[in-house]
């Protein structure tokens, strides 16, 4: 994902930055770029909130610690394997920048 998560936290987002960053309507261009698909409104419409759950608990999971009490095994399988997703498209993109460190540029 061509963007840091921190800069669409809507709490801190300005009247104009809304604007500019299509909450309300089409941006007149690209906010993000998401694999090569280029979005003119704000992403956090369009994640749900079960995703936005599991986001903010793949940093905790990625920094060793588990939502749950307990072991992986204890964890929710669907749980588990959201985190899986996660893990790989982060894997995935990565890769993706090493391989074309410019492809990246300015799709910000």
């Amino acid at each position: 994902m061509a963007c840091h998560s921190e800069d669409f936290d809507c709490s801190r987002c300005t009247e104009a930055a809304r604007r500019e960053r299509g909450c309300y309507e089409r941006a007149s261009r690209p906010v993000v770029s998401i694999g090569g698909e280029k979005y003119y409104r704000c992403p956090v419409r369009l994640i749900r909130p079960w995703a936005k759950w599991v986001l903010g608990l793949f940093r905790h999971y990625r920094d060793g610690h588990l939502p749950y009490s307990g072991g992986v095994m204890d964890q929710p399988a669907k749980l588990m394997q959201a985190f899986l997703v996660v893990a790989s498209v982060i894997e995935e993109e990565t890769s993706d920048k090493v391989r074309n460190p410019h492809s990246a540029q300015g799709k910000r």
